[in-house]
């Protein structure tokens, strides 16, 4: 709007200028004059309409630059990581063409005259240091210049106990709520703790049981959901970053089923087991016309064998007999007095398949 303007301001002064400077004398009873000054008016009516015309025109064309989707130069402090692409190019030296070299998961590019270097953790210009120090062996004064030509993918993963497990795009920092709250939360039946992988190349986690793997390439931290779900963590140790890995085991168990008031899967807390009145009592006790006194134990071991134990709960209730612990993923069925064997194996049947079945967390 500035430049218009100005044309306008520009085309009004060229117009007076050439009136004031006109010989009035001649332009009375003088036809040529009459001409000569109407040409020349109209003269400048053109040129102040061509240099309108000329800053709109440069005035658009700066405009149709400026909104160009042209995208901005990598900045010089990005750091190298695992999967990004990057041509190196040096003066005078043919074995550098400018050809792709992608970063390793270990952080290394295979560099032509040099072999092996490490590029994760350096930004351009720290690379571009270390290779003309490496080919100084070789080549006198060398000139090296590095382009990232394809950056690694700003994603994280997180699958297990969550209601929409997945690959996440991010492009900063965020935290562990939040990229939770973006795989929709934690399911029912979440386990006791949450793991954290993050590669050795992007630092370690801000986590005080954060720890290098056997093999030296990531990091890895534990989480406690507990915690987590009664906001007792910082979010200072919560900082998730590109590349990570969230993972949430599905939770140990203990499931009471058949004649009682709230029949479902009971989560087993951290480090804590449970007896088998512990169980009845988050079942909210027996329902009428249970048969307490055939109740069972069914017992999966290792080997795939199932187990059937006995639990008089009548007399367990009584004090007559002790108190049973359950192991995680023990099933303590109760039938009613009618109840057929039939009802026991399809108990167990239900929660194999998962379906209709409560889960609890107490």
């Amino acid at each position: 709007m500035r430049l218009i303007a100005s044309a306008l301001l520009i085309a009004v002064a060229l117009r007076l200028f050439v009136v004031r400077n006109m010989d009035l004398t001649n332009l009375v009873g003088n036809l040529t004059a009459f001409r000569i000054g109407d040409f020349r008016s109209r003269l400048v009516d053109v040129l102040a309409a061509l240099l309108f015309l000329g800053i709109c025109v440069t005035s658009a064309n700066s405009i149709d630059i400026s909104n160009d989707s042209v995208p901005s130069p990598p900045s010089p402090v990005y750091v190298l990581a695992p999967d990004d692409q990057v041509a190196i190019r040096g003066l005078g030296i043919q074995e550098l063409e400018g050809r792709p070299a992608r970063v390793d998961m270990r952080g290394i590019i295979d560099v032509p005259l040099i072999g092996h270097i490490k590029a994760g953790g350096l930004t351009v210009q720290q690379l571009e240091t270390t290779l003309e120090q490496e080919l100084k062996r070789y080549v006198l004064d060398p000139k090296i210049t590095v382009t990232v030509v394809e950056y690694h993918r700003n994603v994280i993963s997180i699958f297990g106990a969550v209601n929409r497990p997945g690959v996440y795009q991010i492009s900063t920092e965020r935290t562990l709520v939040q990229v939770l709250s973006d795989a929709q939360g934690l399911a029912a039946n979440a386990g006791n703790s949450i793991h954290i992988t993050r590669e050795k190349s992007s630092g370690p986690l801000p986590l005080p049981n954060c720890a290098l793997d056997t093999a030296g390439r990531f990091y890895t931290a534990t989480v406690s959901t507990r915690q987590l779900l009664e906001a007792r963590l910082p979010d200072s140790q919560l900082s998730i970053k590109p590349g990570d890995v969230i993972s949430i085991p599905i939770a140990e168990m203990v499931y009471v089923v058949g004649a009682v008031h709230r029949s479902g899967g009971f989560i087993l807390n951290e480090g804590k087991a449970i007896s088998v009145l512990q169980a009845l009592a988050l079942a909210e006790g027996l329902d009428k016309g249970s048969s307490a006194g055939n109740a069972k134990i069914i017992r999966h071991s290792q080997s795939s064998n199932r187990a059937e134990l006995s639990a008089d709960l009548g007399k367990i209730l009584s004090g007559k007999l002790p108190d049973m612990p359950l192991q995680p993923n023990d099933i303590l069925f109760v039938p009613r007095s009618v109840a057929k064997t039939a009802s026991l194996r399809a108990a167990e049947a239900a929660i194999q398949i998962g379906t209709g079945l409560a889960v609890y967390r107490y």
